[in-house]
């Protein structure tokens, strides 16, 4: 069957899920717009895979030895270059590529998941995010909340955050967030990222907006997510009742804290309660 009519398929049966509260790994995956082992957009086979692909991970890998940006700067890209799925692109990447390319050009009957090891590592993340997911959404049903939840590409690869939401409230309204990596879920924060049962994040720029607010005081802190790690790179606080800010520990105003957030997330969506249950 031709790829962009697979992926057609599966996202229509994105829109049919989220309207069912469940998400199937191979669902999610196509949301990234990326296919695992095609880096650049050249059809070289029916998979989409060739020595460009493998080419282009090599000078990315290259550049970013040497202290330069890379080619491979977008989600699609890095999804197709990260084969092994250990969120580091590099020469063991092109390796496996080169050899599922080499394979299928001798006429061998290949199937990339046979090859790319981020598919077991997608499966594995699912996996952990459902036993995770089913045990807050018991808790909190126990504890007379509306627990949701929502998966969300966050750091830019294959593997989706996973993002708990306990309820709309301001007390207990706070997001926890989950990323997947070496082989374990790794918690990046419990019920402290935004409010209302919502968080801002980025789509593979590793962006995450904890914006609060409560009773004319606002704090703003913008993280960067990348290999499992948060960093903070920008916070700040507005009092709007005495008209008072402040960025980055430095006095400033409500102008200049809105067009640092837009410098730093110039794009972010908003996620957190987008699923009922998992079944």
């Amino acid at each position: 069957m031709n790829k962009k009519i697979i992926l057609s398929i599966a996202a229509c049966c994105i829109s049919v899920s989220m309207c069912q509260g469940y998400v199937s790994p191979i669902e999610v995956k196509a949301e990234t717009g990326g296919v695992p082992g095609q880096v650049d957009n050249i059809y070289d086979n029916a998979y989409g895979v060739g020595i460009g692909d493998a080419t282009m991970v090599l000078k990315h890998y290259a550049m970013n030895a040497a202290g330069l940006e890379g080619p491979i700067d977008n989600i699609v890209m890095r999804v197709g270059a990260d084969v092994n799925g250990d969120d580091i692109i590099n020469v063991s990447d092109a390796t496996t590529i080169l050899k599922f390319y080499a394979e299928y050009a001798s006429g061998k009957d290949v199937i990339p998941s046979d090859y790319f090891k981020v598919y077991d590592v997608y499966s594995a993340a699912f996996d952990a995010y459902k036993d995770i997911t089913e045990d807050f959404m018991n808790t909190c049903k126990n504890s007379g909340l509306e627990p949701r939840y929502d998966l969300a590409y966050i750091d830019g690869n294959m593997i989706p955050e996973l993002i708990l939401s306990p309820s709309t409230t301001h007390v207990d309204g706070g997001c926890t967030i989950y990323t997947y990596l070496n082989g374990k879920a790794i918690l990046l924060g419990e019920n402290c990222f935004g409010s209302m049962g919502e968080v801002k994040c980025g789509w593979g720029d590793g962006i995450i907006v904890n914006d609060m607010a409560y009773t004319g005081l606002r704090g703003i802190s913008v993280k960067k997510l990348e290999h499992g790690e948060l960093k903070e790179i920008m916070y700040a606080d507005i009092n709007y009742l005495t008209g008072k800010a402040t960025l980055n520990g430095a006095a400033s105003t409500e102008s200049e804290v809105e067009a640092a957030i837009e410098s730093v997330a110039p794009s972010t969506f908003t996620y957190g309660r987008s699923y009922i249950e998992f079944k």
